[in-house]
């Protein structure tokens, strides 16, 4: 008589489900980083607010006002001499001679903030800081500067504080054009003071956003509905 065969019972162990999980999309990515940057510089806008103001000089900016007209035949200027230097950074800006924050440092606290500076520390400062002077980081109010160090052709394509200001003012097909031409940089500062007036429930025309938006690469609408949604109170 053989032996009796073993009953085989059928495995109850249900197979693990693996989780899947999404990864975020570059643009996803990219809008977290825009929102972020912008969350830290609203913060840091509010921290300036209720910090001691900084004497400065009369915030002008506009390119008429340059000292000697680019062209001009005599170029040399003194290094003992002061140039005005202008902010176009919609959030503090550091200058220094040596670069990386080394050597006399000079703190911009605001966009559009005018600091009287001795020829011989900017010329430092344009050298260390080359892609900050070449993009319009911050403008130099004298063209016997910009022809020195061969700015010419970069100044070309700055907007000064008086264009950047009244640039909502100018039909959509000029606001176009502007951005076209203009830095990298100058475009962020526009589309920062964009999204500051929207954030802030100022009205502006929805075309004009969109060029801004497309023209400097930011999702203008979504960063204002994230940071709406970060400036709301928790409960």
């Amino acid at each position: 008589m053989g032996r009796p065969k073993k009953e085989v019972v059928p495995s109850t162990t249900a197979t693990p489900i693996k989780e899947v999980v999404k990864k975020p999309s570059a643009k996803e990515i990219e809008l977290e980083s825009q929102v972020k940057q912008l969350q830290e510089m609203m913060l840091e806008m509010k921290k300036m607010m209720t910090a001691p103001k900084v004497d400065a000089l009369p915030a002008v900016g506009n390119y008429g006002e340059l000292v000697a007209p680019i062209g001009e035949e005599s170029v040399d200027v003194p290094f003992r001499q002061y140039i005005k230097v202008m902010s176009l950074t919609n959030h503090r800006l550091t200058l220094s001679t040596e670069g990386f924050g080394n050597g006399t440092v000079f703190n911009f606290i605001n966009y559009g903030q005018v600091q009287s500076i001795l020829y011989e520390d900017l010329a430092k400062i344009i050298h260390n800081n080359e892609r900050f002077a070449k993009e319009g980081y911050f403008f130099i109010m004298d063209s016997r500067v910009i022809k020195i160090h061969n700015l010419e052709n970069e100044y070309s394509k700055i907007l000064d504080k008086n264009k950047i200001d009244n640039i909502l003012n100018m039909d959509v097909d000029s606001v176009r054009t502007l951005l076209r031409n203009t830095t990298p940089h100058i475009k962020n500062t526009i589309a920062s003071m964009v999204i500051e007036k929207l954030t802030n429930g100022e009205d502006i025309d929805l075309n004009k956003v969109r060029v801004i938006s497309t023209e400097s690469g930011k999702d203008i609408d979504a960063i204002v509905k994230s940071l709406s949604n970060f400036n709301q109170p928790s409960e």
